[in-house]
């Protein structure tokens, strides 16, 4: 994956280079106006900086050359070593919808999911895609992994919100609640708030909570109920 960067500006000393899959950047000198680097995808940005620590992105004329074509040989590599993360972000560059996915790649969506060096950002986009992989093809027990450890507060929005649908989806209504808790009400739609209320009415036996009557209340205004929140709202409202 090693490129050769050759910058038509003497000033220059260092190169940044900022790939969206990855947390942190590749940081490397310029030396006889040339850098060398990895680069596992189209996703990338490239900031030059000077000896006094100036950084310049896109004003700087440069010329961009890979030193071997990766893509012929990827398929081979990651057969002699998988699961190593260089050949994953590759292999994954051209394969970000749930609908590329082949059932040999959820062995590697782990990886993707659970490293350190992925930016949150990547994650994020990534998880929604994996989630509809494994609702579409029903592996047992596989999507459950991917609800109760991924970080909520590092993921988009939207992301968060899918999850957060698919805990209730998915019965896990222990970590549902806590979420609910934490980012609020209206981070699951009408028929979750259902679903997620009348279990936590009936595992706490009708015990009065402010937050669960909170719950109840909304899915009630918006025309969605069913006994045990009819019940639990004439003793508590």
């Amino acid at each position: 994956f090693t490129h050769k960067v050759v910058v038509f500006d003497e000033k220059m000393v260092r190169a940044i280079i900022y790939q969206r899959q990855l947390k942190d950047p590749q940081i490397v000198p310029i030396v006889d106006n040339t850098a060398y680097f990895q680069l596992y995808s189209k996703e990338y940005v490239i900031v030059f900086e000077d000896e006094k620590g100036q950084r310049f992105a896109g004003s700087i004329p440069h010329q961009l050359q890979s030193l071997m074509d990766a893509h012929k040989y990827l398929e081979k590599c990651m057969e002699l070593a998988p699961q190593q993360l260089p050949y994953l972000l590759s292999y994954f560059d051209t394969r970000q919808n749930y609908l590329t996915f082949a059932p040999e790649d959820k062995e590697h969506f782990r990886i993707l999911m659970f490293s350190e060096a992925i930016s949150s950002e990547y994650k994020s986009k990534m998880l929604p895609e994996i989630l509809r992989f494994y609702q579409v093809h029903a592996y047992d027990g596989m999507i459950e992994e991917y609800l109760t450890r991924a970080d909520y507060s590092r993921l988009e929005a939207n992301t968060r919100r899918f999850a957060m649908e698919l805990l209730v989806e998915n019965h896990l209504f222990a970590i549902a609640y806590e979420k609910v808790m934490e980012y609020g009400i209206d981070q699951i739609g009408s028929a979750a708030k259902v679903a997620l209320a009348s279990h936590m009415i009936t595992r706490t036996e009708y015990e009065e909570d402010e937050f669960l009557i909170r719950l109840a209340a909304t899915a009630f205004r918006a025309k969605k109920y069913n006994d045990e929140i009819l019940s639990y709202l004439c003793q508590h409202f």
